[in-house]
């Protein structure tokens, strides 16, 4: 009875040593994962910082340049607005280089500007109603030939080159 006993204390103190050492284990992972999350989290700069990063361009780097010409379209009337002069500010104040007067477009809703190492990008200006490009919401974007951009629930279409009619 007596090995039966000391047996039985054998296994328990192994028991706890095995439990230690998986507890151990648990931490140490979940310490790990903490550390990828924080890691893979995009860091915040200032706007310096905003003004060089190009994470945020969804479009891919290998379509062709923006011709000189370009123009945007408001899809819902067919007005052509020729690009001649950048930046370009769209919204629905007056003094806005391209005004839409629509309820879901901020006064000073999103801006185009030409990168002198990227070509021709759209920013949102903080807007409330957001700015997507080709149905994918975002903050700056590169501009590629015939996007569709979206300004609130305003449609706006990109063309290289001249207007079709």
């Amino acid at each position: 009875m007596d090995e039966i006993l000391a047996f039985i204390a054998q296994l328990t103190q192994t028991g706890r040593i095995l439990i230690a050492i998986g507890g151990a284990l648990v931490v140490v992972l979940a310490g790990l994962l903490v550390l990828l999350f924080v890691l893979r989290r995009p860091r915040r700069g200032g706007a310096a910082a905003e003004a060089t990063r190009v994470a945020d361009h969804h479009t891919p780097p290998y379509l062709p340049a923006v011709p000189s010409t370009p123009t945007l379209v408001i899809e819902s009337t067919g007005q052509v607005i020729p690009l001649a002069e950048l930046p370009l500010v769209i919204g629905r104040a007056p003094d806005s280089g391209l005004v839409l007067d629509h309820a879901s477009v901020s006064a000073q809703h999103a801006r185009l500007y030409r990168d002198p190492n990227f070509g021709l990008c759209v920013e949102d200006l903080g807007s409330l109603n957001g700015l997507a490009v080709d149905q994918a919401l975002t903050r700056r974007n590169l501009l590629h030939r015939d996007c569709r951009l979206t300004v609130g629930e305003v449609v706006v279409l990109f063309r290289a080159g001249a207007a079709k009619a």
